[in-house]
């Protein structure tokens, strides 16, 4: 493929790709399609993730959740917070929940949902990360947030879901004051920044929140976006790499570091 036709389709998937990591971090995906063949009586489901270390204990750190059914084209990705991830109007079938987070492996299980239009409740147990089989130790987490500040996390988080920006800078502030160290805070704040268009405030929290908590996938990632923004790729280009040290699946990082070697001249790069 020449350069020409590589650069044309590598900004398309990139511009994308921009939209679709802001809308996987906050869960803002299309409505589920529904397999036209099911009984019009059937009711959706209301899904709940649970994301425990292998002591039972839920994990501290955000992880991401994604439940598909290939199916009925089903797809959406939330960040789970304090090891929860709630999915409203599942269909009834058989899905495949995925979550990444991390020190840890990616773990992933199958869940059939009746479609009873109650609730369905999935465990996940997560395994440290290992090493040539051999099982290393957890990375440390962020630090646990108190109570109040957890609930304020989670009213901006679904503020910013739901588009409703004032009430999620309203509740940013509150946990900002509460916990001003942060690294989801500072996440978060970032991608508020964002969605208002202020990219040089979101990479300013974005770069508070590796410097509080390098592990943050998210936020590396972020931060090699805004730099692209920038045309920065040189610089870009460490925190995506750091992206795929905590998650070398992370297509999104392989995505971004793409077209920064682009930038930079590195074709044979963008293409392996």
């Amino acid at each position: 493929m020449e350069l020409r036709v590589l650069k044309s389709f590598a900004t398309a998937l990139i511009g994308a790709s921009c939209l679709l990591l802001s809308d996987s971090i906050l869960g803002q995906v299309p409505p589920p399609k529904v397999d036209p063949g099911l009984h019009p009586g059937v009711i959706a489901t209301h899904v709940v993730v649970y994301v425990r270390d292998t002591n039972g204990e839920p994990i501290s750190q955000l992880a991401l959740v994604t439940v598909t059914r290939t199916a009925n084209q089903y797809w959406q990705q939330l960040m789970a917070q304090g090891g929860q991830a709630s999915f409203d109007n599942v269909a009834p079938g058989r899905y495949s929940v995925q979550v990444v987070a991390p020190g840890y492996e990616k773990a992933v299980e199958n869940v059939d949902v009746i479609g009873s239009g109650g609730g369905e409740i999935v465990y996940v147990t997560l395994q440290p990360n290992s090493s040539s089989g051999e099982a290393t130790s957890v990375l440390p987490g962020p630090p646990i947030l108190a109570r109040k500040a957890q609930r304020e996390l989670g009213k901006a988080l679904l503020a910013l879901r739901a588009g409703k920006l004032v009430d999620a800078r309203k509740h940013l502030d509150a946990v900002y004051h509460l916990a001003p160290s942060h690294p989801d805070v500072n996440f978060l704040f970032g991608v508020y920044s964002s969605q208002v268009n202020d990219w040089q405030r979101a990479r300013s929290y974005w770069q508070k929140a590796i410097a509080f908590y390098p592990q943050h996938l998210l936020a590396q990632i972020s931060l090699g976006d805004a730099l692209l923004r920038e045309n920065k790729p040189a610089d870009a280009i460490p925190h995506l790499k750091k992206a795929l040290e905590i998650d070398p699946n992370s297509w999104r990082a392989y995505t971004f570091l793409a077209d920064a070697d682009l930038r930079l001249g590195s074709s044979e790069e963008a293409v392996r």
